[in-house]
């Protein structure tokens, strides 16, 4: 990063079943990220009192095949040691081991501006700045016709679990071959809620 400069940073995980808790530490003491976008959605849409307005996090915990966009701002030349890191993830007596550990190491240039055109650096329309392009703006005033949950269970090391517990459903072994479990409509909005009640996995 170049001295005092702001960059755009996109963060996917891609992980097959990691959680990551995201840090920036400039010799041990956690930087404020600006969050602009979580999940290609940008944040505070046009339903909130304060549309288009970043949100100030100084970790973010970024789920398995989530994604979030922020700005950081580069640290300054007396920093001796600065980094994106995951911190650690307790996930239980039967979970994996996700310690805390670094991602990556940020090194200042030796240029006081960066040497990137602004061309390069300029978001596109389709990106999570674009304060016009609000997916789910005024989702929260659809009328909802009905309400499922599901729960997500397991018995170790190889028997999965989706139950729709809100139909009176009991456990049943998870199966490709099995039939759907729900069937919506394009025409409805319904709300679903998720349980996850295994024992050890996240």
């Amino acid at each position: 990063m170049a001295p005092g400069e702001t960059q755009f940073w996109r963060v996917t995980n891609s992980a097959a079943d990691t959680i990551l808790d995201l840090q920036v530490l400039y010799d041990g003491f956690p930087q404020t990220l600006q969050i602009v976008g979580i999940d290609a959605v940008p944040v505070n849409s046009r339903m909130g009192p304060n549309p288009a307005k970043l949100i100030p996090v100084t970790r973010f915990r970024l789920p398995v095949a989530g994604r979030v966009e922020f700005l950081v701002k580069a640290p300054a030349s007396t920093v001796k040691v600065a980094r994106l890191v995951t911190n650690n993830i307790n996930t239980g007596n039967q979970g994996d081991c996700d310690p805390t550990r670094p991602v990556f190491n940020i090194v200042l240039t030796q240029e006081e501006t960066s040497t990137v055109t602004a061309a390069q650096t300029s978001p596109s329309t389709s990106t999570a700045f674009s304060a016009n392009q609000q997916r789910f703006g005024g989702l929260s005033s659809v009328p909802v016709s009905i309400t499922r949950t599901f729960q997500f269970s397991e018995k170790q090391p190889t028997e999965f679990f989706i139950t729709q517990v809100s139909a009176g459903q009991q456990p049943t072994l998870f199966d490709n071959n099995n039939p759907p479990g729900s069937l919506p409509r394009r025409d409805r909005w319904k709300k679903w809620i998720i349980q996850n009640v295994s024992a050890g996995e996240p």
